[in-house]
């Protein structure tokens, strides 16, 4: 008895072009999802063509390229076969001219590595100011908040290990061998749009200490002041870190309201007045992290981090009462004050090794979340 299967292949093709200047775009990274489970994907070619098999049918195509706009279409019926001409354009932002001197750039289906080189690390201070160096970066200076091709949902790792912006945006630029970037990840962090990976140098030797201080006053009616550090010491296989901060944050709304009871009841407060705020929010913070990374052989590291916030937080609001009942008035002052603590813990132990082709990455973590 012969039994045969057969499975039905949906093939999907197209052009990929530069918008400014109608030209094929070669090495664009075109993804194809049937839902949000990755189907297939390619580069383009010379020409900027491309074309791609799937087992089933795709209902969303993906394609970016660094420095242009990314480009994203759905069909929850199914994409046509022919997709077309597809053009991407420059982002709408104002991006200043930067230069990457001998960088070597790896290219997959959906994911772009960059290997730093000692003339990208020239001029910098931290893992932040080189990242500007790579077109399609770009940085708050407030913040540390990073937009990447036009993209801000961005998990920012370390060694493959999930990191705090205040660690991972200020690493020594000596440290560090390549910068990783995946393009919509699956597992872990599936619905993610980026994972941004630093990979540090395994045989490092030194320490580094840096402080930090961030003031913005008067942004959206919020005061904030924070001040920071963040150490690092790393010796033959072994590496520790730690990163702390304290912040106080104030936060200044308006508010008002106007409620009837019955038919001859009213109670009101004073109008709303943008430029008089009645409620005032304030949160004293303190945040502390440390991690420890052992190399236990080569491609095979074992790492520990734990994380702590502590937040105080009062809220105080005054309301100018007015009430007015069956043609009585009475007016006076109600003040609202809530005072309460938050504590969030995250505890984590990491194995990532390769065997071969094999790539194994485990964690084993354990949160805990408190308020009173």
């Amino acid at each position: 008895m012969l039994i045969s299967v057969t499975t039905m292949a949906e093939g999907y093709s197209g052009k990929i072009i530069s918008g400014n200047k109608l030209q094929g775009l070669a090495d664009a990274t075109i993804q194809l999802f049937n839902n949000n489970v990755f189907v297939g994907g390619c580069k383009s070619k010379t020409d900027g063509s491309f074309s791609v098999n799937t087992s089933q049918k795709a209902t969303r195509i993906s394609v970016s390229y660094v420095g242009l706009e990314s480009y994203t279409r759905k069909d929850s019926l199914g994409l046509p076969e022919n997709l077309g001409v597809i053009a991407l354009s420059t982002h709408n932002v104002g991006l200043k001219e930067v230069t990457v001197t001998g960088t070597l750039k790896q290219e997959t289906y959906n994911k772009d590595i960059y290997l730093i080189t000692d003339s990208m690390r020239k001029g910098t201070a931290s893992s932040g100011q080189l990242l500007e160096k790579i077109p399609g970066f770009l940085r708050d200076w407030e913040n540390d908040k990073l937009r990447v091709n036009g993209e801000e949902d961005i998990v920012l790792l370390v060694n493959d290990v999930e990191k705090s912006s205040d660690y991972a945006m200020r690493i020594n630029p000596k440290r560090i061998k390549k910068v990783e970037i995946t393009y919509n990840p699956t597992g872990k962090y599936e619905g993610r749009r980026m994972l941004l990976n630093l990979s540090l140098f395994d045989d490092y030797i030194g320490w580094d200490f840096v402080p930090y201080t961030n003031l913005q006053y008067g942004k959206n009616n919020m005061n904030q002041e924070t001040v920071g550090e963040s150490y690092t010491y790393s010796v033959n296989k072994f590496s520790f870190n730690i990163t702390s901060a304290f912040s106080n944050v104030v936060n200044k709304e308006s508010d008002s309201f106007t409620r009837m009871y019955a038919d001859n009841y009213e109670r009101s407060s004073q109008e709303f007045d943008s430029g008089n705020p009645n409620k005032i929010g304030k949160k004293l913070g303190y945040d502390i992290s440390l991690g420890a990374e052992y190399q236990l052989a080569k491609g095979h590291s074992l790492s520990f981090q734990t994380k702590g916030t502590f937040n105080q937080s009062l809220d105080s609001t005054m309301y100018f009462i007015t009430e007015k009942d069956n043609g009585n008035v009475a007016q006076y002052e109600q003040w609202n004050r809530d005072k309460y603590y938050s504590n969030d813990y995250n505890v984590g132990l990491f194995y990532r090794g390769s065997f071969g082709k094999l790539y194994v990455s485990s964690d084993l973590t354990y949160d805990y979340y408190n308020v009173r």
